[in-house]
């Protein structure tokens, strides 16, 4: 599985990602962008449509070893294309 991002980093609103699976990419736009507390359950929860969630850790403290932030990204999926058509 391979997972491709837009140049320059972090995703942000209506950019495209892609990730490359069992012959097929699946493109997704990301329809939102938050930074929540580790803890917090906020951004998991049922969807009526078919969605992928990257997150990732932000803002590390070193003296407790741990991360204050998590950013998380959810897209919506807009397509499936099998791979290796011309």
């Amino acid at each position: 599985m391979e997972l491709e991002l837009p140049i320059g980093g972090i995703p942000l609103g209506g950019d495209e990602i892609s990730i490359h699976a069992f012959g097929y990419e699946y493109t997704y736009e990301v329809r939102r962008r938050r930074f929540v507390r580790p803890a917090a359950l906020s951004v998991m929860g049922h969807e009526e449509l078919d969605w992928v969630m990257l997150v990732t850790c932000k803002g590390y403290d070193a003296r407790q070893n741990t991360y204050r932030w998590r950013l998380a990204i959810q897209a919506v999926l807009m397509r499936i294309e099998l791979e290796g058509l011309p």
